[in-house]
């Protein structure tokens, strides 16, 4: 099990590092692990993703805890997903669980922001060389 603690960990790391660069987001939610079997693949889960921003397509990476499991109850994941309106959805590989998560939950985000142009005929727009 210690083989597989640190590969996962340093990766999940270096995306959290790279997230940092930008405007990064946090998203809460629940997990299932598709490797394991009935209610041991649910779990809580907590990641830091790509962007703040809504109505995109974000990286992420995370932690999660399975309550129901009886042994390796932590995961540890990578993966992208699709952020609405504080709300995501993310498809992930656990480095722990060696298995495909899908995750729903909250997911704190931001209105992008509107590029404005100016009007045209303000003020200096006055189409001469300013020369009388």
């Amino acid at each position: 099990m210690k083989k597989n603690i640190l590969p996962g960990s340093v990766i999940a790391l270096s995306l959290m590092g790279a997230f940092n660069q930008a405007q990064a987001g946090v998203f809460v939610g629940v997990t299932f692990n598709f490797d394991a079997k009935g209610v041991e693949g649910l779990g809580f889960t907590t990641k830091v993703t790509s962007t703040n921003k809504r109505d995109r397509f974000a990286a992420s990476a995370g932690a999660t805890y399975f309550p129901f499991k009886q042994d390796n109850q932590f995961g540890l994941d990578a993966g992208v997903g699709y952020q609405g309106n504080n709300s995501a959805g993310i498809v992930s590989w656990d480095f722990l669980q060696k298995g495909v998560s899908v995750s729903a939950g909250y997911a704190k985000t931001k209105k992008p922001a509107v590029l404005t142009v100016p009007p045209a005929g303000g003020a200096g727009a006055g189409g001469g060389d300013g020369a009388s």
